[in-house]
């Protein structure tokens, strides 16, 4: 049979298979080999992101001192209170979010004896605002009682001022001398504008009391106490009880809640007392501790969904000598260690 192959080869004897061409190698190998990425950085830990919160703002908190300091300036000179500055920065206080409103709570340690009124102020302010949001109150409204927070002392401005530094125990003519600072109040905030109603009631009131103990403008009983007076007095008392003085130590934050408790519905607003120790927990941070180990820790961190499982800085190991450097402890990862107990100053 004829083929067109015999046309072409002539010789008819087979021939080796042609070896296949070696592979080729892919052409990121040719060039340099891309060098592996490398770890993703972990994700910021709970107290990590608190403490990037808490110096974030600790810029607030510091321009709300200087704030205050600048409107006792003005009463004290009796001029006009330009209250622009200190609304701008209490908009500025979160009233929402959980993680912001934890680090802002972190900075009531915050004192110092040389400016005690102007950090009052800003404590009871922050921690105001705090408690209007947690009894169910407007963001308007929180705002208002965070300005009567940072203005309830401004009565103190001039005479009674002094008394607040002093050394010692104030004599009862030195307390009546301080009783007048609610009304003397009134009077410097004559001259601010556009006050709202709601925020002179708060000032006014604050000292007042359900069972009609205690000073405050033109009497009254307990009745006519305003709400926002009600959060005023706690945080007020709250806030003094748990900074030292020249003449006492600091009670301590379940110290300071037993006052409070020993005095709800007769001096104190029982609803008001509930959402302060809603919000700080039982162990709020700052508080010093002894664990099931007899260790000691400072709380760094409070977890509004595990209130008792807070994050700790261990001092004091289970002998009580101190430690060289702070150990951290995040109770959340460490079922079987727990808060066994507050201490006070006077324990260690």
């Amino acid at each position: 049979m004829f083929r067109l192959s015999d046309l072409t080869n002539k010789d008819k004897s087979p021939q080796p298979p042609t070896p296949p061409p070696p592979p080729v190698p892919p052409a990121s190998r040719q060039i340099v080999e891309t060098p592996p990425a490398p770890p993703a950085a972990p994700p910021a830990g709970p107290s990590q992101k608190t403490g990037e919160l808490e110096r974030a703002y600790g810029h607030l908190y510091e321009a709300l001192v200087s704030c205050v300091k600048a409107l006792f300036e003005q009463a004290r000179a009796d001029k006009p209170l330009d209250l622009a500055e200190a609304w701008r920065l209490v908009k500025q206080l979160p009233t929402v979010k959980t993680d912001e409103c934890q680090a802002l709570l972190g900075l009531l340690e915050r004192h110092s004896r040389d400016n005690y009124l102007y950090t009052h102020a800003v404590n009871v302010a922050i921690l105001a605002s705090h408690l209007g949001h947690c009894l169910g109150h407007s963001e308007e409204s929180v705002y208002d009682v965070a300005l009567a927070g940072l203005l309830l002392d401004i009565g103190m401005a001039g005479d009674p001022e002094h008394l607040a530094s002093l050394q010692r125990k104030l004599t009862a003519e030195e307390w009546k001398a301080i009783a007048t600072h609610p009304a003397k109040a009134l009077e410097h905030l004559k001259t601010a504008r556009d006050l709202p109603q709601d925020v002179l009631d708060a000032i006014s009131t604050h000292h007042q009391r359900p069972d009609d103990h205690g000073h405050h403008p033109g009497g009254g009983g307990g009745g006519d106490m305003a709400d926002f007076g009600k959060i005023l007095a706690v945080c007020d008392v709250y806030d003094a009880l748990t900074h030292p003085r020249s003449y006492r130590n600091r009670f301590s934050h379940a110290q300071a809640i037993k006052v409070l408790v020993d005095g709800a519905n007769t001096r104190f607003d029982r609803r008001v007392i509930k959402a302060l120790v809603d919000a700080l927990s039982l162990y709020p941070r700052g508080s010093v501790v002894r664990l099931s180990t007899n260790e000691i820790a400072k709380v760094e961190m409070v977890r509004p969904e595990a209130p008792l499982r807070p994050v700790v800085l261990i001092s004091r190991d289970a002998n009580q000598v101190p430690l060289s450097s702070p150990r951290r402890l995040d109770l959340l990862e460490q079922p079987f260690v727990y808060v066994k107990e507050v201490v006070t100053d006077e324990d260690l």
